[in-house]
């Protein structure tokens, strides 16, 4: 019992570890310094919509050239531009 309790604690932090490494590699979120939660939440939460439209971003380029798709911080300076951005985020949705 005690095994199973250890595995389910280090799989929740290892997802979690994962999660916040992305985001903070993406965005760079350890360095920013601000003391109003509502402002970090909901930034936090336009983070991870972000990165979640960067990875199939790089799905999709991946299945398009065969190749290995460039890095999340690369993709979000080249859609630093906002309609190259609406571009890619229309793409993403389309069916």
């Amino acid at each position: 019992m005690e095994q199973v309790l250890h595995r389910a604690i280090r799989q929740h932090w290892a997802i979690e570890n994962k999660g916040h490494w992305a985001l903070d590699m993406a965005f760079n979120q350890d360095r920013l310094q601000c003391t109003n939660a509502q402002y970090l939440a909901g930034r936090t939460l336009l983070n991870k919509i972000a990165l979640n439209f960067t990875t199939k971003i790089q799905t999709r380029l991946e299945e398009a050239t065969g190749k290995e798709a460039p890095s999340k911080p690369v993709i979000r300076a080249r859609l630093s531009k906002i309609e190259d951005m609406l571009v890619a985020m229309n793409d993403c949705i389309r069916i």
